[in-house]
């Protein structure tokens, strides 16, 4: 299995998932030095990696939509977004959003929604 840490920057991101990398993990605060969210990221090397990578992924996409709207409210929504990219992998899990929780989720990840207007807590 291989790893690499890196920063959340959208072409770091991008190289990473196009090489085959997984995102696993993301630090709930900011690298002093660069200021940006460390990641951490895995490539499976073989099937049996690849089968416990997909249940990492599964649970590090379902934290980061739930931590969004606090730890990382301040993520780049672009980033966020190539985060949570469809993997080649089947991941299904079921959210239940109403068709209003859902524009309001669209609304705040693009920036156009403050995080007061699109929570609700």
């Amino acid at each position: 299995m291989g790893w690499c840490e890196f920063w959340g920057k959208r072409e770091l991101v991008d190289f990473w998932l196009k090489n085959g990398f997984v995102p696993v993990h993301i630090s709930p605060m900011r690298n002093v030095a660069s200021g940006e969210f460390s990641v951490i990221v895995l490539k499976p090397l073989n099937e049996k990696v690849e089968e416990t990578s997909k249940e990492i992924h599964k649970e590090f996409k379902l934290r980061l939509l739930e931590a969004l709207p606090d730890t990382y409210f301040n993520l780049e929504p672009r980033v966020a977004a190539r985060l949570l990219k469809k993997q080649e992998w089947m991941i299904r899990a079921d959210l239940t959003l109403s068709e209003s929780q859902k524009g309001r989720l669209l609304q705040y990840a693009s920036g156009n929604l403050a995080y007061e207007g699109a929570c609700d807590g």
